[in-house]
This record gives structure tokens, C-alpha cells and sequence, in this order.
């Protein structure tokens, strides 16, 4: 059996989570397209770790951390969302991201590098696929 290669971005001996930020511009009920949406990312990630043969050694790591802000990002521009991510990512601490958080935000682990914003247009999408 080969062993499982690790992308260039993932620190030697790291083991803490690599989690995903999505920042949501609405809050949707039960059921509902940003629930779809999220369905078809999260689906969609691990189809492509899967053809990457990256998922044994991915998907255990994955920490989906969704924010959701109606106040501040219903309708916000993608500056603005941009912004409200790196005020984020600046006020990092092990006691909200975990151990070791200032070595992986010095690596660039995802979680402090992207930023998916998600409008009306990009739930539509979604839509489409699911016909």
C-alpha cells in the first residue's frame, strides 16, 4: 500500500483540524436553499478529495465553520464580506480555533485564507444541479 500523499500547504506533523469557512449572507428555514447549498458544497468537496485519493487522509481533518450574521451580512457586498472575514481571521484564538492556531495561521490553513460568499445567484445554481 503507497502512502497517501499530503498537500504542500499542510505542515509536517499537523493534525489539527483544517476547517472551511462559509460566510452566509442569509438565514434560510429548515429546508431551504442555503440548507441545499450547503448539502451540495459539502458533497461536492469530498467527491473531489475522493478523486484526488486525498479523502482518507482529508475528510477526518474537515471542520465545516459556517457563520451566520444576518445583521451584518444580509445584502453586504463582497468588500464588505471580505472585510467582516479578515476582522475575523485577525481576532483568532486558541480558545475560539484550538491549539496550535497561530502556526496554522502562519502555514495558511484554509480556515484563515478563504471565503465563500453565497448570494440568491449562487443558491439558484444550485437548483440547477439538483434537477
Amino acid at each position: 500500500m503507497r502512502p497517501l500523499p499530503k498537500p504542500e500547504w499542510m505542515p509536517k506533523g499537523y493534525y489539527g483540524k483544517i476547517p472551511s469557512i462559509i460566510t452566509s449572507i442569509r438565514q434560510l428555514p429548515e429546508g431551504s436553499q442555503w440548507e441545499n447549498y450547503i448539502e451540495f458544497l459539502k458533497t461536492s468537496v469530498e467527491m473531489d478529495l475522493e478523486s484526488l485519493e486525498l479523502s482518507t487522509l482529508l475528510m477526518p481533518h474537515i471542520e465545516w465553520a459556517i457563520i451566520e450574521d444576518r445583521d451584518t451580512l444580509d445584502n453586504a457586498s463582497k468588500q464588505q464580506v471580505r472585510e467582516k472575514f479578515s476582522e475575523w481571521t485577525s481576532q483568532r484564538s486558541v480558545e475560539r480555533d484550538g491549539p496550535r492556531v497561530e502556526e496554522a495561521f502562519q502555514y495558511g490553513i484554509p480556515r484563515f485564507r478563504y471565503c465563500i460568499y453565497v448570494d440568491q445567484k449562487c443558491l439558484d445554481t444550485v437548483n440547477q444541479y439538483k434537477a
